[in-house]
């Protein structure tokens, strides 16, 4: 069986939406074994999504350092921030509204059932 995740990444340097950042979903098995589920790259707003298989746990993986390796002016930075989430029994969705700016990152909300 299948669910849908589905992101929104937003720029907190500049507010604005954050477009071509790419993104990995991985499942998480009760052993912590990874396994790759799914990649996309958010679109001009922001949005990405895919199906993936249902899982207990994700690691989503946001590329972010991309969006900013022009502009940091430092000798280290992020390349990219992991979210790992727990999801409950008959999840058929999440949906995961991220802010990211150079070197950090925030997560706004988790919602099922996207």
């Amino acid at each position: 069986m299948a669910m849908r995740f589905s992101i929104h990444v937003l720029d907190g340097s500049n507010g604005d939406h954050a477009g071509d950042v790419p993104i990995e979903v991985h499942s998480i098995d009760e052993f912590g074994k990874r396994t790759f589920q799914a990649r996309c790259i958010t679109d001009a707003g922001g949005r990405a999504s895919a199906e993936i298989d249902i899982a207990k746990r994700i690691d989503v993986v946001i590329a972010s350092g991309s969006r900013f390796a022009q502009t940091t002016d430092t000798t280290v930075s992020v390349e990219a921030v992991t979210l790992r989430v727990a999801l409950q029994d008959g999840v058929e969705g999440v949906h995961l509204p991220t802010v990211i700016a150079p070197n950090s990152s925030s997560l706004c909300w988790l919602k099922s059932g996207t």
